[in-house]
């Protein structure tokens, strides 16, 4: 029998001392050595440490056994859903109440570990009742006990439930005190606590920055000589900028911004995680991304891309989102990431086996494709197109929908990509994601499709009509998620603009049961958007045909648009009142019969009233709508 065997046979050994030496050497043969771990597995020998955690009383027999679960799931996902999947978390909680103060150490350790892992169950804590133990452990004297209790902690709030939880207990005020450690591994094991509470959470980020003398705590460790303080100072600053914490625009320029720029340079554990904290800085902020371009943040990041020995999945996904953020507001940033030669390694990503990669890649090309100038000569000549089109069926759900969006962009307003892409299939993958479950797809899907179809040719209207249906595109205006009826009447819209034949393509497709939805977009509680879309839909069918107008005259959306000419919103006011003058144009026939069913109705004294309309643009159409009234006395 070999080595490893022996030590897994003397784990249940009736000999206190070769029972604590078998836990012993377990834990230093599994210790860094991954296909030893999993030798170890396979002879079984977790179930038994997890016995000696749950029965032992010897406390050096304890420590060992939790170290040597500790050590099975460090740095390995695998491992860690093994140790979960055995039971072994219950009674690393159990034993954080052991009157031995060196089997606390261990199980406080373990648990940092283990919580380090995707896989870790975040609610165990609260479900357990140990968020007040690990709490008053942050207040320990030891300092790795303190910073690994909060190690836990940290991983531990990443949804808002989560965050107001464990703020429930005080934590802060316990942080604080960490924070001012002079002790490094305390100081940075409160700033990833206060970081992680403070991502998207507005309410807590103003309360840890309300506490005294944290802000400027932070602002000293953003210069501390471990680089690992500077980018969790860096990052918690960052989160309490973005959450509106009273974090200046000249402390983020002076302080932040130089020191997240500087640490790109860096290597190691942290160069992992500051593309991602960058990216957070600069969203959508025109400032600071400007600022990144000038000190040629984006070549910084380029060259992880086009490195021949490559990076590791989680970096090159940090580095396309902090790409993407960028290149979201500026043209300056599409540009110099089209100079940086980079396009070809971003549109390989769009085939990269990490999910996480290839929905960065997408955002990436959504970002690029809000410049017409860029899809024109640089994301068209990629090849994004087609690969963007293949995510549409990807496995993860989040890949699926940032591809579908990034489409949303990139078919709107460019007529001949719009029709390769209808030759190479994009309509039917389009119609197959607006019966999707998800909300995102659906919206997304119908979005892409009213894309394609403003200002397109007859063909892309008939290949999008015949995949979609009009009993699909009714059912759509109905939906439950009133995003996609806004896009869905944005589609009827589009389908309606051009030549008499157009607008009685949908009269005949809709019938009935579109002027139906169409009335229901003006019930009370319609949202604004909806009823704008509703009413330029009436306005596109008011340019046509004496017959097709004379559909609108007679049913019950006249009134309907009436009362939108004194609605609130001027957008509203301005739509109701181009319905009016198409339905009053002089030229068309049956234009005198028009006007004196709207003038009898009472639309030319809501016109009259609305002379001094407080918006000018309103104003402006009120004075062409009386113009035409004034032709027919």
């Amino acid at each position: 029998m070999g080595h490893l065997e022996d030590c897994v046979g003397l784990l249940s050994s009736t000999d206190d001392d070769l029972r604590c030496k078998a836990a012993r050497d377990v834990k230093n043969s599994a210790i860094g050595n991954r296909p030893t771990k999993h030798r170890l597995l396979q002879l079984g020998a977790l179930p038994l440490l997890v016995a000696l955690v749950r029965l032992d009383e010897r406390a050096d027999i304890v420590v060992n056994a939790v170290a040597a679960i500790g050590s099975f799931a460090c740095r390995d996902e695998e491992g860690a859903e093994v140790v979960l999947g055995h039971g072994a978390l219950w009674p690393l909680l159990n034993v954080l109440k052991h009157h031995d103060e060196k089997v606390v150490r261990a199980a406080v350790q373990a648990m940092k570990i283990v919580f380090q892992a995707a896989c870790a169950p975040r609610d165990a804590l609260v479900q357990s009742g140990t968020v007040p133990r690990l709490i008053a452990l942050m207040r320990s004297a030891h300092d790795d006990v303190a910073a690994a209790a909060a190690g836990v902690l940290a991983r531990c709030c990443a949804t808002l439930e989560q965050q107001t939880q464990l703020a429930s207990y005080d934590v802060v005020e316990v942080l604080q005190g960490l924070l001012m450690s002079p002790t490094p591994r305390n100081s940075e094991a409160a700033l990833d606590v206060l970081a992680a509470l403070s991502f998207h959470n507005s309410s807590l980020a103003k309360q840890i920055a309300s506490c005294v003398d944290v802000l400027p705590r932070m602002m000293t460790l953003v210069q501390a000589k471990r680089v690992r303080s500077q980018l969790l100072a860096v990052e918690c600053l960052t989160n309490l900028y973005r959450e509106g914490a009273p974090v200046t625009k000249d402390d983020v320029m002076t302080h932040v911004f130089p020191a997240i720029v500087k640490l790109l340079e860096e290597t190691g554990e942290i160069q992992e995680n500051v593309p991602l904290v960058l990216a957070r800085l600069v969203a959508g902020d025109e400032d600071l991304q400007k600022a990144a371009c000038d000190v040629n943040c984006i070549a910084k990041l380029s060259t992880f891309l086009i490195a021949p020995q490559g990076v590791a999945p989680k970096l090159k996904e940090n580095v396309l989102l902090c790409l993407a953020a960028l290149a979201s507001r500026r043209e300056e940033g599409r540009m110099k990431i089209v100079e940086g030669k980079v396009l070809g390694e971003i549109s390989e990503a769009l085939g990269d086996t990490s999910p996480g990669v290839r929905a960065a890649a997408c955002l990436v090309a959504r970002s690029l494709s809000r410049s017409v100038k860029t899809i024109r000569t640089s994301l068209v000549d990629s090849g994004f197109a087609p690969g963007l089109m293949g995510l549409l069926r990807d496995k993860d759900i989040q890949v699926r929908e940032e591809a579908c969006a990034t489409l949303c962009n990139i078919v709107l307003d460019f007529c001949p990509l719009k029709e390769a892409l209808v030759e190479c299939g994009i309509v039917r993958e389009l119609v197959s994601l607006v019966h999707a479950v998800e909300d995102p797809l659906r919206l997304h899907s119908i979005w892409a499709l009213k894309n394609l179809l403003y200002q397109s040719t007859l063909l892309v209207r008939d290949r999008v009509m015949s995949e979609l249906t009009w009993s699909d595109l009714l059912c759509l205006l109905e939906d439950v998620n009133t995003d996609v009826r806004e896009q869905a009447l944005a589609v009827v819209r589009n389908l309606a603009v051009g030549k008499f034949t157009d607008i009685e393509r949908v009269l005949r497709g809709g019938g009935d049961h579109l002027f139906r939805v169409l009335e229901g977009m003006f019930q009370h509680g319609t949202p604004d958007r909806c009823m704008i879309q509703a009413l330029y839909v009436v306005c596109n069918i008011a340019t046509g045909s004496e017959l097709q107008k004379r559909r609108i005259i007679g049913s019950d959306l006249l009134p309907c648009v009436l009362k939108a000419t004194a609605h609130h919103n001027p957008a509203i006011r301005v739509a109701a009142v181009w319905c009016v003058i198409n339905l009053a144009w002089e030229r068309d026939v049956g234009a005198t019969e028009r006007v004196e069913r709207m003038r009898a109705m009472g639309f030319e004294n809501a016109l009259v009233n609305m002379r001094g309309d407080p918006d000018l643009d309103v104003r402006d159409r009120v004075r062409t709508a009386l113009e035409l009234f004034s032709k027919f006395v």
